[in-house]
């Protein structure tokens, strides 16, 4: 597979596409010798295109990145009510960080409309409008930033966020 890889939270730049064969450690182990000469082969090709070729095992697949993006999905489409986004990214602009129930709080929103302002708090976190290190499974306590790499503190929507498809059919954080 073709992997394009663009900066998600971090500023840095995405560097060129990697060419990833993906396979099972157990698979690795027992078949090397025979993949040896197709991998070979493979960075080869990629070198030829200004690529990169990488081996991805289930090590580097089935991480707490994978977990939350699943669970993320979900939100990522969802249509969303204006003022509770626009007061959600406010008060993380105005306190810079906080934890998922602190926004809710700090947003003042009605506090019979939780689920609804919990889905928008993940919806914004899906459309990268605001911020959170993905690499460490999302819990209540997980610390949210506002997004400032947009020059407006993501409030823009991006327009025709594409979908992502993650291969595992557990559910995602809780």
């Amino acid at each position: 597979m073709l992997v394009r890889y663009r900066p998600v939270l971090t500023g840095q730049p995405g560097g060129p596409p990697a060419l990833c064969e993906v396979k099972y450690r157990s698979d690795l182990r027992e078949h090397g010798a025979e993949y040896r000469p197709k991998f070979t082969a493979a960075r080869r090709y990629a070198r030829d295109r200004g690529w990169r070729f990488r081996v991805v095992t289930e090590r580097e697949i089935r991480t707490p990145r994978l977990r939350n993006i699943r669970f993320l999905l979900r939100y990522r489409p969802m249509r969303v009510d204006d003022t509770d986004r626009d007061a959600l990214l406010t008060a993380l602009r105005t306190h810079g960080t906080a934890t998922p129930d602190a926004l809710l709080a700090l947003a003042r929103l009605n506090p019979l409309r939780y689920a609804e302002a919990l889905a928008t708090l993940w919806h914004l976190v899906a459309t990268e409008q605001i911020g959170v290190d993905l690499d460490r499974l999302l819990t209540p306590y997980s610390v949210l930033r506002a997004r400032t790499d947009r020059g407006d503190g993501g409030a823009r929507r991006p327009a025709n966020p594409s979908p992502v498809d993650a291969g595992e059919d557990e559910d995602g954080p809780r």
